[in-house]
C-alpha cells in the first residue's frame, strides 16, 4: 500500500489523486470527496483558463457553470434561457474557446 505521507523536497506525487487526498481531510466522508475533487479540478481548470485566455473568459465560463448548476437542481426553464441567451451572444473565435472549456468541464466531471 502506499504512503500517504507528504512527499519531500525532492519527491514526486505518484498521481494527482495522491495529491488531492492530501488536501481533503481525512473525517469526509467518500461522497463528499467526490464534490470536494470536482470543485478542485473546476478550479483549477478555471485558473488555466485564466492564465490563457484572461479573466474575462474565467469569469464567463464560471458563470455559464454556474447557471447550468442552477438549471440542474431546479429544471428552471428561465435559467436555461438565461444560459442560451449568454451562449448565443458570443462572437463565433469566443463561441468555440467557451465551447472547448465546457466540453473539457464535462471531461473533468466524467473523471
Amino acid at each position: 500500500m502506499a504512503s500517504t505521507k507528504a512527499p519531500g523536497p525532492g519527491e514526486k506525487h505518484h498521481s494527482i489523486d495522491a495529491q488531492l487526498r492530501q488536501l481533503v481531510p481525512g473525517k469526509v466522508f467518500e461522497d463528499d470527496k467526490l464534490i470536494e475533487y470536482d470543485a478542485l479540478l473546476v478550479d483549477r481548470f478555471l485558473n488555466i483558463l485564466q492564465d490563457l485566455h484572461g479573466p474575462s473568459l474565467r469569469e464567463f465560463v464560471q458563470e455559464c457553470y454556474e447557471v447550468s448548476a442552477d438549471y440542474e437542481g431546479k429544471e428552471d426553464t428561465t435559467k436555461l434561457g438565461e444560459l442560451s441567451a449568454k451562449l448565443t451572444g458570443l462572437a463565433p473565435a469566443d463561441a468555440i474557446l467557451v465551447a472547448s472549456s465546457i466540453l473539457h468541464m464535462l471531461n473533468l466531471a466524467n473523471l
